[in-house]
């Protein structure tokens, strides 16, 4: 699973960016809170409030911002993997607070016990947005976070060299500048998670046999339709508008599916829309490139779930198992489970005859031996 920490000087468009990557990918991401904001509301002393700002303060409230930002990282990643999101995003990295220490990096490492390339690591991406001072400094102010206590320009640009300086060495940094305003902030850094959420890997079996044994019942069952439009931009791409349900329950999606590697069939990116049915009704007129109907069976295993396809019309018999995970080690190392295996599962992955275009196409598929 890919971890990204997203860091920045004050009044960057941080909190903007995570309630808009929050909204674009739902459960799909896992959005972890800034620590500090955490222990600040939960009655942590506070200079000019409860205590007066010293070092001694600074390096306390550090030392517990390490050890409560590892605690809540692991944590989240085990709730992120539970429920099969495909990324966790963290506001700030563990090596944030160097920017707030006297002597920098250094210091911090040795005084908390960091290894830098071990923090390095828990990261597979650190996106650092730039501060708004660097850009209108005389729209720079407190609003937004009642915690800050960066109160002129200069600082808010000292503190975000500081923090840049922290992770440059990281392998994957990436700088969004403040020049961008905030739509295009915001923008960048749901492309920049984006391309890591909406890329897919799939891998897909045949049950050769499924009368061998009793399927497992499904957590959903729904009736799709699916059509696709005239392909662009090569084979690697696919446009189609499905339907999913019946009566009043029936709705429709345009989906786009681009990137594909017939050879091994992953990655890939798609992307998919709600639209409404007369507007898809229209559309699967245009549709000329096949058309096919399925019952579709969602089945949960451990923290995986499987989609059993059961299809009709002239494609009655064929039923296909698949699987999207959230990258290619967890694929690579995925094990069906026995029910699967008893009803003669045979991998199919990456063969574009066993593909949604070709099916709708062909209206037929290559009959495959049970496995013993």
């Amino acid at each position: 699973m890919h971890v990204f920490a997203i860091t920045g000087g004050p009044m960057a468009g941080k909190s903007t960016c995570l309630r808009a990557v929050a909204q674009e990918f739902g459960d799909r991401v896992i959005v972890v809170p800034e620590v500090a904001s955490v222990m600040f509301g939960a009655g942590y002393p506070l200079p000019g409030r409860d205590i007066s700002y010293s070092i001694g303060w600074v390096l306390a409230t550090q030392g517990g911002i390490v050890g409560l930002q590892r605690s809540f990282e692991d944590a989240s990643r085990l709730r992120a993997e539970e429920h099969g999101a495909r990324a966790m995003i963290c506001d700030r990295g563990l090596l944030d607070g160097a920017a707030y220490v006297p002597e920098g990096l250094p210091q911090f490492c040795r005084l908390f016990q960091i290894d830098v390339e071990q923090a390095h690591a828990r990261y597979g991406t650190v996106i650092h947005l730039e501060t708004l001072a660097r850009v209108a400094p005389e729209r720079f102010g407190k609003e937004g976070n009642e915690q800050r206590y960066e109160t002129h320009p200069d600082q808010a640009i000292e503190l975000d060299d500081r923090l840049q300086a922290v992770w440059r060495g990281h392998p994957n940094h990436l700088v969004v500048p403040a020049s961008l305003g905030i739509e295009g902030v915001v923008a960048r850094v749901l492309e920049i998670v984006g391309a890591v959420v909406n890329q897919e890997f799939q891998r897909k079996w045949v049950l050769t046999a499924p009368e061998r044994t009793d399927l497992p019942a499904g957590l959903d069952e729904v009736k799709i339709a699916q059509g696709y439009g005239v392909q662009t931009g090569g084979s690697s791409t696919e446009i189609r508008i499905r339907y999913v349900g019946v009566g009043q329950g029936k709705r429709a999606f345009l989906t786009c599916k681009y990137g594909m590697d017939d050879s091994a069939g992953w990655p890939r990116r798609d992307w998919t829309c709600p639209v409404p049915l007369p507007l898809a009704e229209e559309l699967w007129l245009a549709l000329t490139d096949g058309q096919l109907w399925k019952q579709r069976r969602q089945i949960k295993e451990g923290r995986h779930e499987l989609r059993l396809d059961r299809f009709s019309g002239d494609l009655e018999g064929l039923v296909l198992l698949e699987c999207v995970f959230a990258d290619a080690q967890e694929a690579s190392t995925f094990t069906l489970p026995p029910w699967a295996m008893e009803a003669g599962a045979v991998e199919v992955t990456g063969r574009p005859e066993f593909m949604g275009r070709q099916l709708a196409q062909n209206q037929t598929w290559p009959k495959l031996v049970p496995s013993t």
